[in-house]
């Protein structure tokens, strides 16, 4: 809704619009639905405040994180951290006091690149204390439908079922457990 590129036809730049169809759209789910839950995701620009339909009508709210390898390089000189990217946005989303998800998560680049990063996912401890709000992580393992601009193409996200498996045995070792 608040990208300003025009990549997407549906971001048409109308704060007052958006905010009025997403509570319309809310209030006649719950008249069906009324324990229905609705969560708000932004692209995380830093325009993002003046779509927020209001706190009656946003359970949760989601953010996309993208891991581009080249593009880190390209733009910010060196590979970014998942805390560092996340952190970007979510310092943006946390003034409205909701659990924060990230609702689109993708990692593309070279195996370490990636490793580097799905290894601080799955480590919570790492990220607990920095965004307190975050509640879930929701990857999209598909190959991006669209183009990015500047001539990164299409993204391939997915994560081979082989490296999910290393992942998540290396998680597990880091992950706390509580005692019983």
């Amino acid at each position: 809704m608040e990208d300003p590129d025009g990549r997407y036809p549906w971001a048409r730049r109308d704060t007052d619009g958006y905010r009025k169809a997403f509570r319309y759209f809310v209030e006649s789910c719950r008249e069906l639905a009324p324990d229905v839950r609705f969560v708000w995701s932004p692209k995380g620009h830093r325009n993002l405040t003046g779509y927020y339909p209001g706190d009656d009508v946003v359970d949760a709210i989601g953010i996309p994180v993208w891991g581009l390898q080249k593009m880190d390089v390209d733009y910010w000189g060196r590979e970014r951290s998942f805390g560092e990217t996340l952190g970007e946005k979510y310092r943006r989303v946390e003034g409205f006091g909701k659990p924060v998800m990230v609702a689109e998560l993708g990692v593309s680049g070279s195996p370490d690149y990636k490793r580097a990063w799905y290894a601080e996912i799955f480590d919570r401890n790492t990220y607990r204390d920095r965004f307190p709000l975050l509640t879930a992580v929701v990857f999209f393992n598909d190959k991006e439908p669209y183009k990015w601009p500047l001539g990164y193409g299409s993204p391939d996200w997915r994560l081979d079922k082989a490296s999910l498996a290393a992942l998540v045995a290396d998680g597990a070792k880091n992950v706390s457990r509580p005692t019983q």
